[in-house]
């Protein structure tokens, strides 16, 4: 099962390196890291927390995921505004 994971997380991380690669602005490419941040490393992180099998490092997993999906949008935003501003 976590091998399935780890499988399906780095081609999700693929895509979006892929994307981030091939797009020409900046605000495609940040929704491309963004896409293959918040799909990719959330199942990578399960799959080690399953492989691991403790509480403990479910545990820090669901935490560092938590942390991903609240500063994930913020940190995308960010980068807009500035890219916008820097256009001008």
């Amino acid at each position: 099962m976590s091998s399935f994971l780890v499988l399906i997380g780095s081609v999700c991380c693929l895509i979006g390196s892929i994307g981030v690669y091939r797009f020409k602005g900046l605000l495609p490419k940040v929704h491309a890291a963004s896409i293959s941040s918040s799909l990719g490393l959330p199942l990578m992180l399960i799959a080690a927390g399953i492989h691991l099998e403790t509480y403990s490092a479910l545990l820090k997993a669901a935490s560092v995921i938590v942390l991903l999906y609240l500063s994930a949008p913020v940190v995308g935003h960010l980068l807009g505004l500035v890219g916008r501003d820097r256009v001008k």
